[in-house]
Protein backbone atom coordinates (compact mmCIF):
# COMPACT_ATOMS: atom_id res chain seq x y z
CA UNK A 1 0.00 0.00 0.00
CA UNK A 2 2.83 2.32 0.61
CA UNK A 3 4.50 1.74 -2.78
CA UNK A 4 1.66 2.55 -3.98
CA UNK A 5 0.81 5.98 -2.33
CA UNK A 6 4.57 6.68 -2.92
CA UNK A 7 4.24 6.24 -6.54
CA UNK A 8 0.99 8.37 -6.66
CA UNK A 9 2.47 11.06 -4.69
CA UNK A 10 5.04 10.94 -6.90
CA UNK A 11 2.48 11.73 -10.27
CA UNK A 12 1.00 13.76 -8.82
CA UNK A 13 3.94 16.33 -8.47
CA UNK A 14 4.97 15.78 -11.95
CA UNK A 15 1.46 16.37 -13.13
CA UNK A 16 0.94 19.79 -10.88
CA UNK A 17 4.52 20.87 -12.49
CA UNK A 18 3.49 20.39 -15.93
CA UNK A 19 -0.22 21.99 -15.00
CA UNK A 20 2.02 24.96 -13.48
CA UNK A 21 3.98 25.60 -17.08
CA UNK A 22 0.67 25.06 -18.88
CA UNK A 23 -1.23 27.62 -16.50
CA UNK A 24 1.60 30.32 -16.29
CA UNK A 25 0.80 33.58 -16.77
CA UNK A 26 1.72 35.10 -19.64
CA UNK A 27 5.57 36.50 -19.33
CA UNK A 28 5.40 39.24 -22.62
CA UNK A 29 3.31 41.64 -20.78
CA UNK A 30 6.17 41.86 -17.66
CA UNK A 31 8.47 42.08 -20.34
CA UNK A 32 6.95 44.46 -22.25
CA UNK A 33 6.35 46.96 -19.23
CA UNK A 34 10.37 46.53 -18.54
CA UNK A 35 11.14 48.22 -22.20
CA UNK A 36 8.57 50.92 -21.12
CA UNK A 37 10.83 51.22 -17.80
CA UNK A 38 13.88 51.60 -19.58
CA UNK A 39 12.63 53.76 -22.61
CA UNK A 40 11.11 55.85 -19.59
CA UNK A 41 14.81 55.91 -17.79
CA UNK A 42 16.32 57.45 -20.53
CA UNK A 43 13.93 60.23 -21.08
CA UNK A 44 14.46 61.28 -17.52
CA UNK A 45 18.53 60.96 -17.77
CA UNK A 46 18.10 63.14 -21.00
CA UNK A 47 15.98 66.07 -18.53
CA UNK A 48 18.12 65.51 -15.63
CA UNK A 49 21.24 66.17 -18.04
CA UNK A 50 19.90 69.22 -19.60
CA UNK A 51 18.86 70.97 -16.24
CA UNK A 52 22.48 69.91 -14.60
CA UNK A 53 21.97 67.48 -12.57
CA UNK A 54 24.54 65.12 -13.98
CA UNK A 55 27.92 65.31 -16.02
CA UNK A 56 27.80 64.51 -18.91
CA UNK A 57 30.67 61.52 -18.38
CA UNK A 58 28.15 60.54 -15.92
CA UNK A 59 25.47 60.80 -18.02
CA UNK A 60 26.96 59.16 -20.67
CA UNK A 61 27.63 55.83 -18.35
CA UNK A 62 24.70 55.83 -17.55
CA UNK A 63 22.60 55.94 -21.12
CA UNK A 64 25.16 52.99 -21.79
CA UNK A 65 23.82 50.75 -19.12
CA UNK A 66 20.19 52.04 -19.43
CA UNK A 67 20.28 51.06 -23.31
CA UNK A 68 22.04 47.64 -22.79
CA UNK A 69 19.07 46.68 -20.33
CA UNK A 70 16.74 47.90 -22.87
CA UNK A 71 18.32 45.57 -25.31
CA UNK A 72 17.97 42.94 -23.50
CA UNK A 73 14.63 42.77 -22.48
CA UNK A 74 13.26 44.10 -25.97
CA UNK A 75 15.06 40.51 -27.21
CA UNK A 76 13.51 38.48 -24.59
CA UNK A 77 9.99 40.14 -25.26
CA UNK A 78 10.57 39.06 -29.07
CA UNK A 79 11.68 35.44 -28.28
CA UNK A 80 8.76 34.80 -26.65
CA UNK A 81 6.70 36.27 -29.38
CA UNK A 82 8.19 33.50 -31.53
CA UNK A 83 7.80 30.38 -28.73
CA UNK A 84 5.03 31.44 -26.85
CA UNK A 85 1.34 31.88 -27.19
CA UNK A 86 0.21 35.03 -26.69
CA UNK A 87 -3.78 33.69 -25.43
CA UNK A 88 -4.33 29.88 -25.89
CA UNK A 89 -7.19 28.89 -25.62
CA UNK A 90 -8.24 27.85 -22.02
CA UNK A 91 -10.18 25.11 -22.99
CA UNK A 92 -7.32 23.89 -24.83
CA UNK A 93 -4.84 24.19 -22.02
CA UNK A 94 -6.83 22.35 -19.78
CA UNK A 95 -7.33 19.95 -22.75
CA UNK A 96 -4.17 19.29 -22.18
CA UNK A 97 -3.59 18.84 -18.91
CA UNK A 98 -5.83 16.16 -18.63
CA UNK A 99 -4.18 14.47 -21.35
CA UNK A 100 -0.63 15.51 -19.48
CA UNK A 101 -2.16 13.61 -16.55
CA UNK A 102 -4.01 10.49 -18.42
CA UNK A 103 -0.09 9.61 -19.54
CA UNK A 104 1.37 10.46 -16.36
CA UNK A 105 -1.19 8.18 -14.47
CA UNK A 106 -2.68 5.46 -16.76
CA UNK A 107 0.62 5.02 -18.72
CA UNK A 108 2.65 4.62 -15.49
CA UNK A 109 0.27 1.86 -14.28
CA UNK A 110 0.35 0.06 -17.79
CA UNK A 111 4.27 -0.14 -17.86
CA UNK A 112 4.27 -1.31 -14.17
CA UNK A 113 1.45 -3.84 -14.84
CA UNK A 114 3.38 -4.82 -17.79
CA UNK A 115 7.33 -5.30 -15.88
CA UNK A 116 6.70 -4.80 -12.34
CA UNK A 117 5.81 -7.33 -9.90
CA UNK A 118 3.16 -6.39 -7.30
CA UNK A 119 4.11 -7.72 -3.70
CA UNK A 120 7.51 -8.96 -4.63
CA UNK A 121 9.69 -8.32 -1.69
CA UNK A 122 13.11 -7.39 -1.92
CA UNK A 123 15.95 -9.70 -3.30
CA UNK A 124 19.18 -8.76 -1.53
CA UNK A 125 22.10 -10.69 -3.46
CA UNK A 126 23.12 -12.75 -0.55
CA UNK A 127 19.09 -13.96 -0.87
CA UNK A 128 19.18 -15.19 -4.63
CA UNK A 129 22.97 -16.52 -4.29
CA UNK A 130 21.62 -18.81 -2.01
CA UNK A 131 18.49 -19.15 -3.80
CA UNK A 132 20.64 -20.19 -6.70
CA UNK A 133 22.75 -22.37 -4.82
CA UNK A 134 19.85 -24.16 -3.64
CA UNK A 135 18.60 -24.77 -7.25
CA UNK A 136 21.87 -25.72 -7.94
CA UNK A 137 21.86 -28.47 -5.60
CA UNK A 138 18.31 -29.86 -6.10
CA UNK A 139 18.21 -29.75 -10.30
CA UNK A 140 17.21 -33.33 -12.01
CA UNK A 141 19.46 -35.88 -12.66
CA UNK A 142 20.40 -36.81 -16.42
CA UNK A 143 18.42 -39.83 -16.28
CA UNK A 144 15.25 -37.74 -14.30
CA UNK A 145 16.06 -34.96 -16.90
CA UNK A 146 15.90 -37.98 -19.93
CA UNK A 147 12.79 -39.22 -18.92
CA UNK A 148 10.97 -35.92 -19.17
CA UNK A 149 12.34 -35.04 -22.85
CA UNK A 150 9.70 -35.81 -25.27
CA UNK A 151 10.65 -38.36 -27.97
CA UNK A 152 12.36 -37.44 -31.07
CA UNK A 153 10.92 -38.87 -34.18
CA UNK A 154 13.46 -38.69 -37.24
CA UNK A 155 12.52 -39.30 -40.85
CA UNK A 156 15.44 -42.08 -41.51
CA UNK A 157 15.55 -44.05 -44.29
CA UNK A 158 14.72 -47.84 -43.44
CA UNK A 159 18.38 -48.89 -44.59
CA UNK A 160 20.06 -46.39 -42.50
CA UNK A 161 18.45 -48.22 -39.86
CA UNK A 162 19.10 -51.52 -41.09
CA UNK A 163 22.79 -50.44 -40.96
CA UNK A 164 22.47 -48.93 -37.23
CA UNK A 165 20.97 -52.55 -36.39
CA UNK A 166 24.23 -54.34 -37.52
CA UNK A 167 26.26 -52.19 -36.05
CA UNK A 168 24.13 -52.66 -32.68
CA UNK A 169 24.14 -56.26 -33.09
CA UNK A 170 28.21 -56.53 -33.48
CA UNK A 171 29.05 -54.02 -30.90
CA UNK A 172 27.48 -57.02 -28.55
CA UNK A 173 29.75 -59.65 -29.39
CA UNK A 174 32.90 -56.62 -29.20
CA UNK A 175 32.29 -54.71 -26.15
CA UNK A 176 35.53 -53.62 -25.90
CA UNK A 177 35.65 -51.84 -29.15
CA UNK A 178 36.15 -47.86 -28.77
CA UNK A 179 35.62 -47.22 -32.61
CA UNK A 180 32.71 -49.06 -32.95
CA UNK A 181 30.90 -47.63 -29.77
CA UNK A 182 32.06 -44.03 -31.15
CA UNK A 183 30.19 -45.04 -34.13
CA UNK A 184 27.11 -45.67 -32.52
CA UNK A 185 26.88 -42.88 -30.61
CA UNK A 186 27.37 -40.50 -33.48
CA UNK A 187 25.16 -42.87 -35.33
CA UNK A 188 22.26 -43.56 -32.82
CA UNK A 189 22.62 -39.40 -31.51
CA UNK A 190 21.74 -38.50 -35.59
CA UNK A 191 18.67 -40.37 -35.37
CA UNK A 192 17.29 -38.69 -31.82
CA UNK A 193 17.77 -41.87 -30.12
CA UNK A 194 20.04 -40.02 -27.12
CA UNK A 195 19.92 -42.37 -24.58
CA UNK A 196 21.39 -45.09 -26.91
CA UNK A 197 24.06 -42.51 -28.07
CA UNK A 198 24.92 -41.76 -24.18
CA UNK A 199 25.21 -45.10 -23.04
CA UNK A 200 27.58 -46.36 -26.21
CA UNK A 201 29.95 -43.00 -25.81
CA UNK A 202 29.85 -43.89 -22.04
CA UNK A 203 30.87 -47.09 -23.04
CA UNK A 204 34.13 -45.24 -25.11
CA UNK A 205 35.12 -43.59 -22.26
CA UNK A 206 34.86 -46.69 -19.52
CA UNK A 207 37.24 -48.43 -22.06
CA UNK A 208 39.85 -45.97 -22.10
CA UNK A 209 39.38 -44.87 -18.26
CA UNK A 210 37.80 -41.14 -17.31
CA UNK A 211 41.37 -39.93 -16.93
CA UNK A 212 42.64 -41.31 -19.94
CA UNK A 213 40.10 -40.53 -22.63
CA UNK A 214 40.47 -37.66 -25.32
CA UNK A 215 39.04 -34.19 -24.80
CA UNK A 216 37.10 -35.03 -28.01
CA UNK A 217 35.37 -38.07 -26.86
CA UNK A 218 34.53 -36.38 -22.75
CA UNK A 219 32.98 -33.37 -24.93
CA UNK A 220 30.64 -35.87 -27.08
CA UNK A 221 29.53 -37.33 -24.62
CA UNK A 222 28.71 -34.52 -22.13
CA UNK A 223 26.86 -32.80 -25.50
CA UNK A 224 24.96 -36.12 -25.97
CA UNK A 225 23.63 -35.73 -22.80
CA UNK A 226 22.51 -31.95 -22.92
CA UNK A 227 20.90 -33.04 -26.54
CA UNK A 228 18.86 -35.75 -24.37
CA UNK A 229 17.76 -33.28 -21.44
CA UNK A 230 16.62 -30.89 -24.16
CA UNK A 231 19.27 -28.18 -23.53
CA UNK A 232 19.19 -28.42 -19.50
CA UNK A 233 23.23 -29.02 -18.23
CA UNK A 234 22.66 -32.42 -16.02
CA UNK A 235 24.59 -32.53 -12.63
CA UNK A 236 27.12 -35.34 -14.60
CA UNK A 237 27.34 -33.50 -17.92
CA UNK A 238 28.22 -30.76 -15.61
CA UNK A 239 31.12 -33.05 -14.02
CA UNK A 240 32.41 -33.68 -17.56
CA UNK A 241 32.49 -30.52 -18.66
CA UNK A 242 34.66 -29.73 -15.64
CA UNK A 243 36.71 -32.30 -16.19
CA UNK A 244 37.64 -30.79 -19.80
CA UNK A 245 38.31 -27.27 -18.54
CA UNK A 246 40.64 -28.86 -15.50
CA UNK A 247 42.79 -30.25 -18.55
CA UNK A 248 42.42 -26.60 -20.55
CA UNK A 249 40.33 -24.29 -19.02
CA UNK A 250 40.22 -22.18 -22.51
CA UNK A 251 38.03 -25.25 -24.75
CA UNK A 252 35.16 -23.17 -26.16
CA UNK A 253 32.45 -25.86 -26.16
CA UNK A 254 33.03 -26.63 -22.68
CA UNK A 255 33.21 -23.07 -21.66
CA UNK A 256 30.16 -22.64 -23.48
CA UNK A 257 28.16 -25.19 -21.96
CA UNK A 258 29.93 -24.65 -18.35
CA UNK A 259 28.88 -21.22 -18.10
CA UNK A 260 25.28 -22.44 -19.53
CA UNK A 261 24.53 -24.46 -16.66
CA UNK A 262 25.52 -21.75 -14.68
CA UNK A 263 23.03 -19.31 -16.53
CA UNK A 264 20.32 -22.23 -15.60
CA UNK A 265 21.04 -22.47 -11.73
CA UNK A 266 20.75 -18.38 -11.79
CA UNK A 267 24.37 -17.19 -11.88
CA UNK A 268 24.79 -15.11 -14.89
CA UNK A 269 27.14 -13.37 -13.05
CA UNK A 270 29.65 -16.47 -13.06
CA UNK A 271 28.49 -17.34 -16.39
CA UNK A 272 29.40 -14.16 -18.11
CA UNK A 273 33.20 -14.59 -17.34
CA UNK A 274 32.87 -18.02 -19.46
CA UNK A 275 31.26 -16.31 -22.17
CA UNK A 276 32.86 -12.95 -22.73
CA UNK A 277 36.31 -14.39 -24.41
CA UNK A 278 33.92 -16.79 -26.64
CA UNK A 279 33.09 -14.60 -29.55
CA UNK A 280 36.52 -14.06 -30.06
CA UNK A 281 37.97 -16.95 -29.73
CA UNK A 282 35.46 -19.74 -30.86
CA UNK A 283 34.51 -20.84 -34.31
CA UNK A 284 31.94 -19.06 -35.85
CA UNK A 285 30.70 -22.95 -37.35
CA UNK A 286 30.07 -24.06 -33.73
CA UNK A 287 26.49 -24.75 -33.59
CA UNK A 288 26.13 -22.91 -30.32
CA UNK A 289 27.65 -19.77 -31.78
CA UNK A 290 25.43 -17.81 -32.78
CA UNK A 291 23.40 -18.04 -29.69
CA UNK A 292 25.93 -17.01 -27.31
CA UNK A 293 26.69 -13.98 -29.36
CA UNK A 294 22.65 -13.28 -28.90
CA UNK A 295 22.39 -14.27 -25.24
CA UNK A 296 25.52 -12.25 -23.62
CA UNK A 297 24.59 -8.78 -23.86
CA UNK A 298 21.58 -9.90 -21.48
CA UNK A 299 24.09 -11.79 -19.63
CA UNK A 300 26.17 -9.40 -18.75
CA UNK A 301 23.21 -7.27 -18.27
CA UNK A 302 22.14 -9.47 -15.66
CA UNK A 303 25.64 -9.81 -14.41
CA UNK A 304 25.72 -6.24 -13.65
CA UNK A 305 28.01 -5.79 -16.59
CA UNK A 306 28.30 -3.43 -19.88
CA UNK A 307 29.70 -5.87 -22.72
CA UNK A 308 30.23 -3.57 -25.83
CA UNK A 309 30.68 -6.36 -29.15
CA UNK A 310 32.33 -3.50 -30.89
CA UNK A 311 34.81 -2.57 -29.09
CA UNK A 312 36.18 -6.12 -28.03
CA UNK A 313 35.87 -6.71 -31.77
CA UNK A 314 38.13 -3.12 -31.88
CA UNK A 315 40.22 -4.86 -28.89
CA UNK A 316 40.91 -8.02 -30.88
CA UNK A 317 41.89 -6.49 -33.84
CA UNK A 318 44.32 -4.23 -32.55
CA UNK A 319 45.99 -6.55 -29.98
CA UNK A 320 46.21 -9.85 -32.04
CA UNK A 321 45.97 -13.14 -30.52
CA UNK A 322 46.41 -13.74 -27.02
CA UNK A 323 47.65 -16.72 -25.64
CA UNK A 324 44.39 -17.72 -24.04
CA UNK A 325 43.30 -17.71 -28.07
CA UNK A 326 45.78 -19.63 -29.00
CA UNK A 327 45.23 -22.28 -26.54
CA UNK A 328 41.56 -22.16 -27.28
CA UNK A 329 41.72 -22.72 -30.74
CA UNK A 330 43.80 -25.94 -30.01
CA UNK A 331 40.25 -27.62 -29.36
CA UNK A 332 39.51 -26.92 -32.88
CA UNK A 333 39.66 -29.26 -36.16
CA UNK A 334 43.22 -28.52 -37.82
CA UNK A 335 41.73 -26.48 -40.60
CA UNK A 336 39.40 -24.08 -38.65
CA UNK A 337 41.62 -23.63 -36.20
CA UNK A 338 44.53 -22.23 -38.73
CA UNK A 339 42.13 -20.56 -40.21
CA UNK A 340 41.05 -18.27 -37.15
CA UNK A 341 44.64 -18.43 -35.89
CA UNK A 342 46.29 -17.03 -39.68
CA UNK A 343 43.63 -14.53 -39.72
CA UNK A 344 44.55 -13.16 -36.08
CA UNK A 345 48.13 -12.94 -37.34
CA UNK A 346 47.63 -11.29 -40.32
CA UNK A 347 45.96 -8.49 -38.44
CA UNK A 348 48.81 -8.88 -36.04
CA UNK A 349 51.14 -8.75 -38.67
CA UNK A 350 49.78 -5.41 -40.79
CA UNK A 351 49.16 -3.54 -37.42
CA UNK A 352 52.86 -4.13 -36.12
CA UNK A 353 54.44 -3.07 -39.95
CA UNK A 354 52.06 -0.24 -39.75
CA UNK A 355 52.82 1.00 -36.91
CA UNK A 356 54.94 -0.82 -34.96
CA UNK A 357 54.56 -3.06 -31.98
CA UNK A 358 55.93 -3.91 -28.35
CA UNK A 359 58.02 -7.09 -27.47
CA UNK A 360 54.84 -8.42 -25.96
CA UNK A 361 53.52 -8.25 -29.18
CA UNK A 362 56.10 -9.66 -31.44
CA UNK A 363 55.95 -12.43 -28.61
CA UNK A 364 52.48 -13.03 -29.82
CA UNK A 365 53.34 -13.28 -32.76
CA UNK A 366 56.09 -15.40 -32.73
CA UNK A 367 53.85 -17.80 -30.89
CA UNK A 368 51.41 -17.65 -33.61
CA UNK A 369 53.53 -18.24 -36.21
CA UNK A 370 55.05 -21.84 -35.06
CA UNK A 371 51.62 -22.90 -34.19
CA UNK A 372 50.89 -22.22 -38.06
CA UNK A 373 54.03 -24.15 -38.55
CA UNK A 374 55.78 -21.40 -40.41
CA UNK A 375 58.86 -22.06 -37.68
CA UNK A 376 60.88 -20.17 -40.76
CA UNK A 377 59.16 -16.90 -40.69
CA UNK A 378 58.94 -17.32 -36.95
CA UNK A 379 62.81 -17.04 -36.35
CA UNK A 380 62.66 -14.49 -38.84
CA UNK A 381 60.69 -12.19 -36.64
CA UNK A 382 62.39 -13.49 -33.81
CA UNK A 383 65.50 -12.17 -35.69
CA UNK A 384 64.03 -8.73 -36.45
CA UNK A 385 62.45 -8.45 -32.62
CA UNK A 386 65.84 -8.83 -31.29
CA UNK A 387 67.40 -6.31 -33.65
CA UNK A 388 64.70 -3.55 -32.76
CA UNK A 389 64.94 -4.32 -29.34
CA UNK A 390 68.84 -4.68 -28.51
CA UNK A 391 69.58 -2.27 -26.11
CA UNK A 392 66.40 -3.15 -24.05
CA UNK A 393 67.05 -6.09 -21.84
CA UNK A 394 63.32 -6.82 -20.51
CA UNK A 395 62.26 -6.96 -24.60
CA UNK A 396 64.82 -9.14 -25.17
CA UNK A 397 64.41 -11.52 -22.02
CA UNK A 398 60.15 -11.33 -23.15
CA UNK A 399 61.67 -12.34 -26.72
CA UNK A 400 63.64 -15.32 -24.97
CA UNK A 401 60.98 -16.44 -23.46
CA UNK A 402 58.53 -16.33 -26.19
CA UNK A 403 61.91 -18.01 -28.20
CA UNK A 404 61.34 -20.78 -25.27
CA UNK A 405 58.02 -21.34 -25.46
CA UNK A 406 57.83 -21.62 -29.18
CA UNK A 407 60.76 -23.81 -29.08
CA UNK A 408 63.04 -22.51 -31.27
CA UNK A 409 65.59 -22.18 -28.68
CA UNK A 410 66.19 -26.12 -29.49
Amino acid sequence: MWFYLLIAGLGAIVVALIWAVLFRKDLRADQARDVDVYRAQLDELERDKARGVISEAEAERLRLEISRRLLEADKKSDQNSETEPSNAPKSAAIALAAVVALVVFGGGAALYHQLGAAGMPDQPLTERKLAAQERYETRPTQLEAESDAPEHAANIPQEDLDLIQALRDTLETRPNDPVGHRLLAKNEARIGNFVAAREAQSRVVAIAGPEDATVDDLLLLAEIMVYGAEGYISPEAEAIFAEVLRRNENVPTARYYYGLMLAQTGRPDLAYDFWKPLPHTADPQMPWYDAVVQQLPEVAFLAGERYDSAAADAEMTANGPDQAAIEAAQAMNEDDRNAMIRDMVDRLTTRIDEEGGTAEDYAQLIISQTVLGDEALARETLANARAEFSGDQAALDILADAERRARLDQ
